[in-house]
């Protein structure tokens, strides 16, 4: 049976799978999933928002070692591939985020340099300052996020959200390979 996969990278991968080994393969999966749902009765499933009413972050991933009853041991936001393309005058970034419940996302810019045009899902946001930076407030699901950036003169930094690990960087039509990343934000040069 020859079963197409794809890479981290989206290239295809032909391999071949022995029936039985496909077969544990799936039951490992179902396994795991079913670890993964909590079984809640039918008469109880609509007690079910109440009961997590202040502790919606109980549906989020968990993060191993941490102490279980605080809200900060789980992880319920987490971001893709930043893209960000910059020159003299302005930017425009694009971001997935998986949310495992509502709540807000960190975008790019600060007070001085706020981003503008934001769209989720090709809908208009509404962009608000949190903590000093602008953010936006989603519900739970997949996100792409996009949006624009204004300046008279390009900034040396731009902060972007902590979590966001991988970032494609382009100044002026140049791609940057290793961006420097000076405390939670992202060098853009001179």
């Amino acid at each position: 049976m020859k079963v197409r996969t794809e890479d981290s990278y989206g290239r295809s991968l032909g391999r071949r799978v022995r029936t039985g080994g496909l077969a544990a393969l799936v039951c490992l999966g179902l396994g795991t999933t079913a670890l993964a749902q909590v079984a809640v009765p039918p008469e109880l499933s609509g007690w079910l928002g109440w009961a997590l009413q202040g502790q919606e972050f109980r549906r989020c991933p968990f993060i191993a070692g941490a102490d279980p009853s605080i809200a900060e041991s789980y992880r319920c936001s987490w971001p893709g591939r930043l893209t960000l393309q910059v020159d003299a005058r302005s930017g425009r970034f694009a971001q997935r985020w998986q949310l495992y419940a509502d709540g807000w996302v960190v975008l790019p810019g600060n007070l001085e340099h706020w981003p503008i045009d934001v769209r989720g899902n090709g809908t208009v946001l509404a962009v608000v300052e949190r903590d000093g930076l602008p953010q936006a407030r989603l519900a739970a699901g997949d996100w792409a996020l996009s949006g624009n950036l204004r300046w008279s003169s390009r900034p040396e930094v731009l902060p972007i959200a902590l979590p966001t690990e991988l970032v494609d960087l382009t100044v002026d039509g140049r791609r940057v390979p290793d961006p420097q990343r000076p405390g939670g934000a992202l060098g853009l040069g001179q």
